[in-house]
């Protein structure tokens, strides 16, 4: 060995037997785990922000939030030194905050939000995912294994080593057992208290958001218990077949109407009108043909189940006429819950000799589609992989694109069509450098980053009104009857924390201080039926409704039958047209302060049917 090898041999002895074989005391133990937790949390945060100021600012910012994450980490430290016993525990813990950390940040970076505690289950996502994005993310892997190697390395050399005895880990394993669960079901102990008392809350609605504002740790925390669902009390085959026999409906059992007209539903991504903003001016009209056509056609609005993100809950509860209502906040029915076949509306107008086909212009794998979409009767699924040809219109493939698939659809299916899209080109966030050009400019009392992201979305939402006027004139011209359901899927995000539209004075309060009113413009998007044909059954004017009753709306209006999710959720909408967590709204279109005590039962049946398709036996299709 070389002069230079020896020395280097020897400063790494003489270092390795002044830490590791240093005897520490009780206090200096204590100390490296402090020392060593909040490291770790700094270390995940900054790998979150991409920024050690962002990470500072953020503990700046939110310091009660920061000393939670860093007393959960304790937790997890505490939990690995009884297992351990040395301090060697921190290295275990380190490694996998790490992986967390990065992991979470590739999902973000790909997908818009941040990881989940059922991703863990979902390694078929995973799986699917990594080929599409491996060459993307080579960078980011280097850094893991860099990092790993690091902390290993630091494990080997610098640690001290120190053992515990049975009894103070003992004591930690104790402390460990009970505090997780405190902390983990919050909801249900008094730190839920705490937790409102300083504000703090599970930004469902924006999950991304949940993860900067709460901390990586607590945001994920936050969600575990949505991967939990409880059976509701009072399940059982006997009640079901209860509420079953007060709805049954055999689809078959009377002749459908002699015309069978194609139905189209597109499900417009972020569909708003930004025109009802106060205290901004545009320089023009971005939704004229929707305008036009809202005074001719059944028009009204949805109560949106989420904001600014999470569509699949809305396509779930229009397709299959269940409610999210009932599941865990911030949970993904598709993803989640949606593991066996379902009487949703594909499935019913296949029995009527619909082909079912839908439409998207993104990735077939995004929330799971390409299972469950066979899981709900679809025939067909039409994915970016069939888009050749589109030129993407800012960051996504344009509303135009879809357009046009539906209308090649049409011009080459024989016998009646089902068809569902979901547009992609005004998914949010609205950079201001994503169209190289506006047409429509913003001006009012607001910031230029708030002029900007208007400007930016409304870019999105005037090429959404193009794309409506081209489909409908080429309907127009069509020999066969056709009805269209044009809607969108939440209010766009604009900003975080509400920006244009607390800028604007849309809304002046936090969400944990909405009034029903604030609830009902936060959640409201625009509906308009159209059809090119002669109907007077259709009621002109649709009102407000919530998701889940409006396939059951439209079957009646088309006069087909339905099954038995649709019947019962036809017998609530007979009497309310809106049913969610925090506003109830009768079918007189009067807000409903507490659900009445005649409806109660209307509720608890709603979640039984529910429990029993998602979760349980499936008594009722039996």
């Amino acid at each position: 060995m070389s002069y230079m090898g020896k020395a280097f041999h020897g400063f790494v002895n003489r270092i390795n037997n002044n830490l590791r074989n240093k005897k520490i005391t009780i206090r200096g133990f204590l100390l490296w785990i402090a020392a060593m937790s909040l490291l770790q949390l700094m270390t995940i945060e900054v790998i979150q922000r991409e920024s050690i100021s962002d990470a500072f600012l953020w503990i700046i910012s939110y310091f009660t939030l920061f000393i939670i994450n860093y007393c959960a980490i304790l937790l997890l430290n505490s939990f690995f030194l009884f297992l351990t016993g040395t301090l060697r525990a921190v290295v275990i813990s380190s490694v996998l905050l790490i992986v967390f950390a990065i992991t979470n940040h590739v999902k973000k970076q790909f997908l818009g939000d941040p990881l989940f505690p059922w991703d863990f289950g979902r390694v078929d996502q995973v799986y699917n995912l990594l080929p599409k994005i491996t060459g993307e993310i080579g960078t980011v892997l280097i850094l893991l294994a860099l990092l790993i190697v690091i902390v290993i390395i630091a494990g080997v050399f610098f640690i001290p080593r120190h053992r515990l005895g049975w009894q103070p880990r003992l004591i930690l394993f104790f402390i460990s057992i009970v505090l997780i669960p405190i902390l983990v079901f919050y909801r249900h102990t008094p730190v839920q208290t705490l937790f409102k008392a300083a504000n703090i809350e599970n930004i469902y609605w924006v999950q991304s958001e949940n993860s900067l504002q709460n901390g990586l740790l607590l945001g994920f925390i936050m969600n575990v218990e949505n991967a939990l669902v409880v059976p509701p009390i009072g399940y059982s085959e006997s009640a079901i077949h209860r509420i079953v026999s007060k709805s049954k409906s055999d689809a078959g059992a009377e002749e459908p109407p002699a015309v069978k007209p194609d139905i189209i539903i597109v499900l417009n991504e972020s569909f708003w009108d930004p025109t009802v903003l106060p205290g901004v001016t545009f320089s023009g009209d971005p939704l004229p043909y929707f305008h036009s056509i809202s005074d001719q056609y059944p028009s009204g609005a949805i109560l949106s189940p989420v904001y600014g993100g999470s569509t699949a809950n809305v396509e779930f509860e229009l397709l299959t006429g269940l409610s999210t209502k009932y599941l865990p906040q911030g949970s993904i029915a598709y993803q989640q819950y949606v593991v066996n076949p379902l009487p949703a509306l594909p499935h019913l107008l296949k029995s009527y000799g619909y082909t079912t086909t839908a439409i998207h212009p993104y990735h077939d794998w995004f929330y799971d589609r390409d299972t469950v979409y066979p899981l709900l009767g679809f025939n067909h699924f039409y994915n970016i992989n069939d888009f050749p040809n589109a030129q993407k219109t800012g960051e996504y493939i344009g509303d135009m694109d879809v357009s046009r698939k539906i209308i090649a659809q049409l011009s080459q299916a024989e016998g009646p069509q089902f068809i569902f899209a979901l547009t992609m080109q005004n998914h949010g966030p609205y950079p201001a450098a994503r169209y190289t050009h506006n047409p429509i400019s913003v001006t009012g009392d607001i910031s230029t980053n708030s002029e900007q992201i208007l400007e930016t979305y409304t870019h999105g939402v005037r090429d959404a009104d193009k794309a409506l006027a081209y489909l409908t004139s080429y309907l127009e011209k069509s020999k066969k009857p056709t009805i269209l359901m044009f809607f969108g899927d939440h209010l766009p995000y604009l900003g975080k924390e509400y920006q244009v539209y607390r800028e604007t004075g849309y809304i002046t309060s936090a969400e944990n201080q909405w009034t029903e009113e604030d609830t009902i413009k936060m959640k409201s998007v625009p509906l308009v039926l159209w059809s090119n044909y002669q109907t007077t059954a259709i009621t002109q004017d649709i009102g407000l409704i919530s998701p889940f009753f409006l396939s059951a709306y439209l079957l009646e209006q088309l006069q087909l039958k339905g099954n038995i999710v649709f019947d019962f959720t036809q017998d609530i909408y007979s009497d309310l047209t809106v049913l969610s967590t925090k506003v109830t709204v009768d079918k007189q279109g009067n807000p409903v302060a507490e659900l009445p005590t005649q409806y109660e039962t209307y509720d608890r049946d709603y979640w039984l049917l529910e429990y029993d398709l998602l979760f349980g036996n499936q008594y009722a299709l039996k």
